[in-house]
């Protein structure tokens, strides 16, 4: 049995600007993603951040036990919420570290 070569994708697409940006409108803005199992997040206040192109999400598991998904910035200064990548918020609440905002 032959083994034919096929030829992969152009290099240029490995890292051009313009490439990134449809690849990032074309699948990663328009398709859910999995960012994690439902077991990663056992009980209210466990924290997750990944990385969803070029965003940082905090997916955690509420006082009813819902899974919710939020921006790590605070909406006023951008100060970064979570620096770490996993854990458990102090009284289940999500604390600006510049203004205290929960």
């Amino acid at each position: 049995m032959l083994t034919r070569t096929h030829p992969t994708l152009p290099a240029t697409w490995y890292y051009d600007p313009d490439q990134y940006r449809r690849e990032m409108e074309c699948i990663w803005w328009k398709e859910w993603l999995c960012v994690a199992r439902t077991s990663e997040l056992p009980d209210p206040g466990y924290y997750r951040v990944v990385r969803a192109g070029t965003q940082q999400v905090i997916i955690t598991r509420t006082g009813q036990n819902e899974l919710r998904a939020f921006h790590n910035t605070c909406r006023h200064r951008g100060s970064l919420l979570c620096e770490q990548a996993t854990g458990q918020f102090q009284g289940q609440r999500i604390v600006c570290p510049y203004h205290a905002w929960t």
